[in-house]
């Protein structure tokens, strides 16, 4: 929802090298937002090699979290960003596509699949308990293409009681790691960059 909310990032881009391998672009920060669906980022894939790396972890009495994979096309992200206006009519655009695994369910009650991140339980120093996910996706896909990611709260399996609070949305908060490459480790020019870096940076 476009509504008010209140959203902080605490986000650093940056392309780390060490030892002469490319880790590639990495985003990383704290969203804590009203809103029950919040806009990440977005990076162009390669087919086939491009690839996501991710962590999550939010407090285990917030409701589940899903990271929400679009691509490019004007049935998915133009649509739900432009047209759509709920978080549920976002994910179930997502749900007519369950083939392409597109909702990673941050859920550790759920079995790890495809389409789910490998999520854990674990206590911080002061006893407080979390859910901490990670895992990798692949990018396959006919041809090269944008990717935009999202992040929200309204799995449709859970009670909407467990995603409101004095009848508003108990909102978002995450604290988040993400690393987007395209290529091989070995592929300097190409590894660390989104497919719409690769000419501008190879003829600058």
């Amino acid at each position: 929802m476009h509504g008010r909310s209140s959203v902080l990032f605490i986000f650093s881009f940056f392309f780390y090298q060490q030892n002469n391998n490319v880790q590639g672009k990495k985003a990383q920060g704290i969203l804590s937002s009203k809103r029950d669906f919040v806009y990440l980022d977005r990076f162009c894939f390669q087919s086939e090699t491009g690839a996501l790396e991710y962590t999550f972890k939010y407090p285990l009495f917030y409701p589940t979290q899903m990271l929400l994979l679009y691509f490019d096309s004007d049935e998915q992200w133009p649509r739900a960003w432009r047209e759509l206006s709920t978080c549920e009519d976002r994910v179930t655009l997502l749900t007519n596509h369950s083939d392409n695994h597109q909702i990673i369910f941050l859920n550790p009650y759920v079995p790890d699949s495809a389409g789910n991140g490998r999520c854990v339980i674990v206590q911080d120093a002061l006893k407080e308990n979390w859910i901490s996910c990670s895992g990798t996706r692949i990018f396959r896909s006919a041809r090269s293409r944008w990717w935009f990611l999202a992040l929200a709260n309204c799995d449709p399996s859970e009670d909407e009681e467990r995603r409101m609070y004095n009848n508003e949305s108990i909102g978002i908060y995450a604290e988040f790691a993400l690393t987007m490459t395209n290529g091989l480790p070995s592929e300097i020019l190409k590894y660390q960059f989104s497919i719409d870096e690769w000419r501008k940076t190879a003829f600058e």
